[in-house]
C-alpha cells in the first residue's frame, strides 16, 4: 500500500512538472564561471564604452502569478543598464533604463524580443576585447509567502536564459547559492557584489543580464532590486601586439 501511495505522489509531481514546465522543477546548483584571459594590463587596451551611476537606483515591480496561487513559480530577467555614459558609442546599449521582464517558462526563455537586446554589438568581430564590470546591489521581497529559488548574473555572447556549465559563449555566470551573495532571512534580502575583469574575449554581441527565480504561495508579491552607484560596465578594445622582427 505504501508503495502505491509513493508511486501516486511521484506521478503527481511528474505530471505537474510536465504541465507547468517551470524552473523550480529544475533546480540549479552553485554556478561560478569566469572565462577569458587575465585582467587587462595598463595601456594594453582602448576604452571604447563605459556606463556608470552617480547614485543608487531601484527597480520596483509586482511579481504576479496568473494561475493557481497555491504554488506560484515564475522568473524575471533584468537587462542591466547603468544611467550614464562617458560618450556615445555605436552599438552600445549599456546605458539608460534597466528593463525587467517576467517569464513563466523559465527553461524555454520565452522573453519578448525587445528584452533580448544585447548590451553591445561589435563592429569588428575579429578584435579582442576586455571587460571590466562591477554589479553591486540588493534584492528584496516584501512578503513572507514567497522565496527566492535562485538568482544569478550572466555575461555572455548569446542570450542564455538557463544557467550553463560548459557553454563557451558564457564569459561570466555567478549564482545558484550563496557563493556570490549574502542572504538575510530576517530582512528577506540577497546582497551581492560581483566583479569581473578579463581580457582576450571575442564576440559579435554581448549580453549582461540578471535572472531571478521565485516560488511562492500566493498570487503576487512586491520585488525590489537596488543597484548601487558603485556598479559600472567597461569595454576595452585590446591593442594589437607589434609583429616580431
Amino acid at each position: 500500500m505504501n508503495k502505491i501511495i509513493k508511486l501516486a505522489v511521484l506521478l503527481f509531481c511528474f505530471s505537474g512538472c510536465v504541465r507547468d514546465n517551470d524552473a523550480i522543477y529544475y533546480p540549479v546548483g552553485n554556478v561560478d564561471v569566469e572565462r577569458g584571459g587575465p585582467a587587462l594590463e595598463a595601456g594594453k587596451g582602448d576604452l571604447i564604452a563605459r556606463s556608470y551611476n552617480t547614485e543608487d537606483y531601484v527597480l520596483d515591480t509586482l511579481a504576479q502569478y496568473p494561475g493557481d496561487p497555491t504554488l506560484g513559480k515564475l522568473t524575471f530577467m533584468v537587462s542591466l543598464r547603468n544611467r550614464l555614459t562617458d560618450q556615445e558609442v555605436s552599438g552600445f546599449n549599456g546605458v539608460g533604463q534597466s528593463k525587467l521582464t517576467m517569464s513563466l517558462g523559465y527553461k524555454d526563455g520565452n522573453y519578448p524580443a525587445e528584452s533580448q537586446v544585447p548590451v553591445y554589438t561589435s563592429p569588428d568581430v575579429t578584435a579582442s576585447y576586455a571587460i571590466k564590470l562591477r554589479l553591486k546591489g540588493e534584492l528584496t521581497l516584501t512578503g513572507d509567502e514567497w522565496m527566492i529559488d535562485y538568482i544569478y548574473a550572466q555575461l555572455a555572447g548569446l542570450f542564455q536564459p538557463y544557467p550553463p556549465t560548459s557553454f563557451p559563449e558564457v564569459f561570466m555566470c555567478k549564482g545558484g547559492g550563496q557563493s556570490y551573495a549574502t542572504f538575510d532571512s530576517f530582512r528577506r534580502t540577497w546582497a551581492f557584489d560581483i566583479t569581473y575583469d578579463r581580457s582576450n574575449l571575442s564576440f559579435s554581441q554581448l549580453y549582461f543580464n540578471l535572472f531571478v527565480n521565485l516560488a511562492g504561495q500566493k498570487r503576487e508579491d512586491r520585488v525590489r532590486l537596488r543597484i548601487d552607484k558603485e556598479s559600472y560596465f567597461e569595454i576595452y578594445k585590446e591593442k594589437e601586439s607589434p609583429l616580431m622582427g
